[in-house]
């Protein structure tokens, strides 16, 4: 879900810059996955029903791990979307390889805050996974149809934390799984709603207060899929993240070549481009207007987890929902994750050098660098290449600190240099004086010399 700014409306925070939800494409029976995958997934996506069983690699470790302020449960969070696994898989597993990735890294003690609506797996009773906490900023004047909409920010936060499938009829390229399924995200509800209308507007100061509080929790990476106007509040909030050592992640819109948004346009931060199947930017992908897009990651029709509950009751047994959606919201905690994997792996690296890894190892295919940028992430690269050096400043790369002479302030020491250097000038002169006259000696049997 992306953010896109209304200039002519006032939220209801006081005269704060307004946000609202932009256009996002929802389905749940993709075709842009290649028909090799469709025919082959045919025969098993009918055993890809429930979370608990495959994909989630049993809900329960996706529970709440502590609950968050009381502005809402989230057990009221539910969703009408099926539970059946979309036509074509999560294509995007192979195409990043994600489970030879876990061999490497898993994004274990990164911690990722997810600024977004609310999230909610549908485990309420039990609390026992410890790597998804949350907070609350967002009003709840606006649940609709009896519930709180958790479904995008439950979809972005599976796409980085979900567990690994394990269903044993399937290659794991088939299987659902986040990137990054060890890392903790501090799932921070700042927004009401999953999509609207362009008269539907919410307030940005909870979204500015999520980054504030992500400060305060020193957290490494903040993921934001959503679209803002450019307001100073949101400028500074940001600037002081990146100042913190906080890697910036934000979607950078689904509008086309409609120009900059926010705070994806903000210098130091990553904006992240979508691709789809065939490794080509999808043309809604936002850029120009002087945007720089950072990387790409697949986005079109990627396949994530929704909370499955019936309306406003939400059971506490009940699974989470497979379904697919396109939109640089969700290729944005693709890169998040990433990056997760890249700080375990290599924990003296800045958050300025992660993003330059993934932009430098990235997969450039041909296409308008002003749209994805450095190419699509590939972060199996950036893992298994050369150990980057760990320094704050990249100009010292490759340079010997030489230390300066310092002043000689003693006189002392030099006196005794200059009299034994003149004392030794002196034996060496008068040595070689006697070394040249003893022949002369010998010839006169050492009688005086005559005139």
């Amino acid at each position: 879900m992306d953010i896109l700014p209304d200039d002519g409306a006032s939220g209801g925070d006081g005269g704060d810059n307004v946000v609202t939800t932009g256009p996002t494409r929802l389905t749940f029976v993709p075709n842009s996955r290649p028909a090799r995958w469709r025919a082959r997934l045919a025969a098993s996506v009918a055993g890809l029903v429930l979370v608990s069983g495959t994909g989630w690699g049993a809900a329960e470790q996706m529970a709440m791990a502590a609950p968050g302020d009381g502005k809402y449960e989230p057990t009221a969070c539910g969703t009408k979307v099926p539970a059946t696994m979309p036509d074509g898989g999560p294509w995007q597993v192979e195409r990043l390889r994600i489970p030879e990735l876990h061999q490497l890294a898993t994004g274990k003690g990164v911690r990722i805050a997810v600024i977004d609506t609310g999230v909610f797996f549908g485990r309420s009773d039990h609390r026992a996974g410890m790597n998804l906490e949350w907070r609350d900023f967002a009003d709840t004047d606006k649940a609709r149809e009896g519930r709180v909409d958790c479904d995008h920010g439950t979809f972005v936060t599976s796409l980085i934390i979900g567990q690994p499938g394990n269903d044993p009829a399937l290659p794991p390229t088939d299987q659902f799984s986040g990137i990054a399924p060890d890392a903790t995200v501090i799932a921070m509800r700042a927004l009401q709603q999953s999509s609207a209308g362009d008269d539907e507007l919410e307030p940005l100061a909870p979204t500015i207060q999520a980054i504030r509080e992500a400060i305060k929790l020193k957290v490494d990476i903040i993921s934001i899929s959503q679209q803002g106007t450019d307001d100073p509040k949101y400028r500074a909030a940001v600037e002081d993240a990146i100042s913190a050592g906080i890697l910036v992640v934000a979607a950078a819109g689904n509008q086309g070549a409609a120009g900059p948004t926010y705070p994806a346009n903000y210098p130091g931060v990553m904006a992240v481009a979508m691709t789809n199947a065939a490794d080509q930017p999808d043309p809604n992908s936002q850029h120009g207007g002087g945007m720089t897009i950072s990387v790409a990651a697949p986005g079109t029709a990627v396949v994530g987890l929704f909370p499955l509950c019936s309306e406003s009751d939400c059971p506490g047994g009940g699974p989470a929902a497979y379904g697919s959606q396109t939109g640089t919201s969700f290729a944005t905690p693709l890169v998040a994750g990433a990056a997760a994997l890249i700080m375990e792996r290599f924990p003296d690296l800045t958050a300025t050098q992660v993003q330059s890894l993934l932009e430098d190892t990235a997969d450039m295919p041909a296409a308008d660098p002003s749209i994805i940028g450095h190419g699509i992430i590939n972060p199996y690269r950036a893992l298994t290449g050369p150990r980057p050096p760990a320094l704050e400043d990249n100009e010292q790369v490759g340079k010997v600190q030489v230390p300066p002479v310092e002043a000689d302030n003693d006189h002392r020491q030099r006196n005794i240099a200059l009299v034994v250097a003149g004392a030794s000038l002196g034996i060496v002169t008068i040595t070689g004086v006697i070394t040249a006259a003893l022949p002369a000696g010998r010839r006169r049997a050492w009688k005086p010399p005559t005139k």
